[in-house]
């Protein structure tokens, strides 16, 4: 009874302070093998419980083989280990802030409707992540210590996961669900068991990576390894495939990136390619390996964690078309692709793949189509609120996301060209996996710096070369701030200029300029002084004051110019008060002298442009008026004076600055080159009430005054010939009766003068007139314009369409059955026939315009399929 109570006395306290500190009470255990290893101690602890995987892994697979008797048991085991996990890691206050999102997120499921509980979920898990990524910025800007942040992004990821899954399955219709919507759809809530084992299960807590809870529940109650018959129906059957083949390869990339880590960790940081004397080629060079080793890092517990998934049977998703098994379900990283993608999207798609598939499946796919973001914007968006608020993180997003456009530009523009044969294509993949990797050390470098100041610093050096002999914004600073480098900044520092150099020209009689810049080898500064002569006359001062010293502003008053003269060093020098005066106004007259001469210059007008100088070359000519030559002018002049009587030739009494013949230079140069109105105004020398504005004159053609004065556009549908698809429903689709060919179709519209004012997107060359004039989006043009006219062809019956916005139709007449129309529909929708000899002719003419009427009405009214 002695030894139990001492053992007792002992064990208590010990187990009570494990409990109540885990992180300290295995500090030392962990901190012996970071000893060993030389890894931090954080690093070391997370590693080392990502390994238990195996073991651990081992005996719930083998021990707690999936069966109806054992799926609670698991769940609770599962748990058990990962909460346990957790607080060896990071302690119960940072648990805790996990627990209360789970436990909020959770109750959402149970009391929100489910046809907005996915809108309330991610908003509320993006707002508490937000929350904890700016604490991280306040207690550790900057640093790389891993805490509770890691695994609380990946539970965002599956707590709004479970949550669109419940909305798809609930408050959806299947026709509305895609093929993995409808296969990853909760039709019930799930129990508290199983969504506490999904977020704290110990196969993807710590690390990841992100399963949805259909395929978690799959793995725990065994129903992903139900026998699946082979794809040439001999009647075998798959059961348990061997996770050995996926476990291997995943545990060799992770060694050979363990290897990298530790051969690039003491020589390369991207904190070398900041420092100044490095060539381009080389700083590329640093870049790019200190980059490989922080990938490195991720790898290998992405890795890691990817062999521990698979060797538990959780990575296992199915068989594909040829019947070989396939464990993508955690798989994080495709190691070839990342590291020689050939082009950008390769590269994102396997670059944290699990968070990828995430984004798709809450982002891109739930974005609506005409929403006021696009589905690849809105992911960009997501991603870089998810990852945090450095600056660095939305440089590297926001750069990506416009190399990324650009790249399927280019790509869609030239690689057809280089498919024509094998050398081609490799020369293609060649240098796109360069330029690739090219983009990727410059774009992720800031990722990886996080800091605003380090990655403008890093572009620069990429954009202006070696910047360690330019100014430096703050020579006492490595990384200027930029809230220390703004206008009242400059200004500062321009008037202690001024007061230095009026101080020392009064001082030494000449201008003398001490100022401390470090040497590239060594962090000490040196003082170089530079004496210039004394100035001849006052101007000349006041220049130098300008383009040596760069002097911008002067003290407020003498008093402040005495007093700093007075506390300057003069080496050596004893000046007088008498003496500082003359001089210091010496310096303000040079000063004031030299701004009044610049001010005089600038005032003076600038050449304006005119016929005079270009009408001696006819390419000018050419170019600015789209004339061969300059005698075409002479056309104009036998309008005589009457062209002072123009339309539009005095603006508010005023006579214009322009007489006729450059007026219309003006307007040809318009017509010609489309340059702004600021722009002309700038170089004719007019003010911008020279030009006329749209409503001083009328754009109707004479026929339509008469007419159809109200007319606003004219629409027709229009095709172009594309290449015959190889998919046989959508060779259907783009069969264009008209045409005898695949085409595309858009809607035009044009003004009655003749100017294109709308085009539509390409549809499928089988749409209707009808259907096409609906879905352009042409209506949405035209609903804050009642009481006009659309003109258009017989195909376009969309005249209830256009009721409901309060707008007329003109379509040419129907025959209804007539062998022609009568004269009097065709003299109201038509122009007049031309005079002829005889009546005869005359109904010959509208006979054959009614033939021709006919025929294009037949050939364009065509069904959409």
């Amino acid at each position: 009874m002695i030894v139990v109570s001492h053992l007792c006395n002992q064990m208590i306290p010990d187990m009570v302070s494990i409990f109540a500190d885990p992180v300290r009470a295995t500090d030392p255990f962990f901190q012996l093998l970071s000893d060993h290893t030389s890894v931090p101690l954080d690093q070391i602890r997370y590693i080392f419980l990502l390994s238990m995987g195996y073991p651990l892994g081992a005996i719930y697979r083998h021990g707690l083989a999936p069966s109806p008797a054992h799926i609670a048991l698991r769940h609770m085991v599962s748990t058990s280990i990962g909460l346990l996990f957790g607080l060896m890691c990071f302690g119960w206050v940072q648990m805790g802030v996990l627990f209360s999102v789970t436990g909020v997120c959770y109750a959402m499921l149970l009391l929100v409707p489910s046809k907005v509980v996915h809108v309330y979920t991610i908003v509320f898990a993006m707002a508490s992540m937000s929350a904890a990524h700016i604490y991280r910025m306040m207690v550790d800007y900057g640093g790389w210590h891993l805490d509770f942040t890691g695994p609380l992004m990946l539970m965002v990821q599956r707590v709004t996961l479970t949550a669109f899954a419940l909305h798809d399955g609930v408050a959806r219709k299947e026709a509305e669900l895609n093929e993995d919507q409808n296969l990853m759809k909760l039709t019930e809530v799930p129990s508290l068991l199983e969504y506490w084992s999904y977020n704290y299960n110990f196969h993807t807590f710590l690390a990841g990576p992100t399963c949805t809870l259909k395929e978690y529940l799959n793995f725990v109650d065994g129903s992903n390894f139900k026998t699946i018959p082979t794809h040439n129906g001999d009647g075998k059957t798959k059961i348990k495939p061997s996770a050995q083949y996926p476990v291997i390869n995943a545990i060799l990339g992770m060694l050979m990136y363990a290897v990298v880590y530790l051969l690039l960790s003491t020589q390369y940081s991207l904190d070398n390619a900041l420092e100044p004397g490095y060539s381009l080629a080389s700083r590329v060079l640093i870049a790019h390996l200190s980059l490989l080793h922080i990938r490195a890092r991720y790898c290998i517990v992405w890795l890691l964690a990817e062999s521990v998934n698979n060797y538990n049977g959780l990575g296992f998703s199915g068989y594909d078309k040829e019947g070989k098994p396939v464990w993508d379900v955690c798989k994080n990283v495709c190691v070839f692709d990342v590291e020689f993608a050939i082009n950008v999207r390769a590269l994102i798609t396997g670059w944290n793949v699990t968070t990828s598939r995430w984004l798709r499946r809450v982002c891109y796919e739930r974005v609506p189509p005409k929403f006021w973001i696009s589905p690849h914007m809105a992911v960009f968006v997501l991603s870089a609120i998810w990852h945090g608020f450095y600056p660095g993180y939305y440089l590297c997003i926001l750069t990506f996301m416009f190399i990324n456009e650009a790249a399927r530009k280019m790509r869609t523009m030239l690689r057809h060209h280089f498919q024509t044969s094998p050398a081609k294509k490799v020369l293609y993949d060649l240098v796109t996996t360069v330029t690739t990797v090219f983009y990727m050390d410059f774009t992720t470098t800031c990722f990886s710096l996080l800091m605003w100041e380090k990655c403008v610093l890093f572009w620069r050096h990429f954009l202006n070369g070696d910047v360690k002999n330019k100014p430096e914004t703050n020579p006492g600073k490595r990384f200027p701030s930029p809230l220390k480098s703004g206008p009242r900044a400059k200004r500062a520092k321009n008037r202690e200029a001024n007061k230095q150099l009026i101080g020392l020209y009064s001082t030494t009689g000449s201008l003398t300029s001490t100022s401390e810049s470090p040497t590239p080898s060594s962090s000490k500064s040196v003082t170089t002084s530079t004496i210039i002569q004394p100035p001849l006359s006052v101007a000349d001062v006041g220049e130098q004051l300008v383009s040596d010293y760069q002097v911008h502003e002067l003290p407020n008053n003498v008093d402040d110019a005495c007093h700093a003269s007075s506390t300057l060093p003069t080496n050596g020098l004893q000046s007088s008060s008498l003496q500082t005066v003359p001089l210091v106004n010496a310096a303000l007259l040079a000063r004031i002298e030299y701004l009044e001469a610049q001010n005089t210059s600038r005032n003076e007008c600038p050449p304006t442009f005119r016929i005079d100088q270009v009408k001696h070359d006819d390419r000018l000519v050419r170019f600015y008026a789209g004339f061969i030559t300059y005698r075409i002018f002479l056309a104009f002049n036998f309008l005589g004076p009457v062209v002072n009587n123009l339309q539009g030739a005095r603006v508010r009494n005023r006579k214009r600055k322009l007489d006729p013949e450059n007026q219309l230079f003006l307007a040809l140069v318009k017509l010609r080159l489309n340059l702004m109105t600021k722009d002309l105004a700038f170089r004719f020398g007019v003010g911008l009430d020279a030009f006329c504005p749209a409503s001083c004159w009328n754009p109707l053609p004479c026929v339509f005054k008469e007419k159809f004065p109200n007319t606003f556009a004219i629409i027709d549908g229009s095709e172009i010939f594309i290449e015959t698809p190889t998919d046989l429903q959508m060779q259907s689709s783009t069969w264009s009766q008209y045409k005898h060919h695949n085409t595309a179709k858009f809607l035009i519209a044009c003004t009655p003068n003749g100017a294109v004012s709308y085009v539509s997107p390409l549809y499928v060359g089988s749409i209707s007139d009808v259907e096409l004039t609906r879905l352009s989006g042409f209506l949405t043009k035209l609903e804050d314009k009642p009481g006009i006219s659309i003109m258009a062809d017989r195909g376009f019956t969309v005249k209830d369409m256009l009721e409901t916005l309060g707008i007329d139709l003109n379509i040419p007449p129907f025959l209804d059955g007539r062998q022609q129309l009568p004269y009097e529909e065709i003299e109201a929708g038509l122009p007049q026939p031309p005079k002829t000899s005889s009546e005869a002719d005359v109904d010959k003419y509208f006979e054959d315009l009614s033939d021709s009427d006919n025929e294009e009405a037949s050939d364009s009214d065509t069904e959409f399929d």
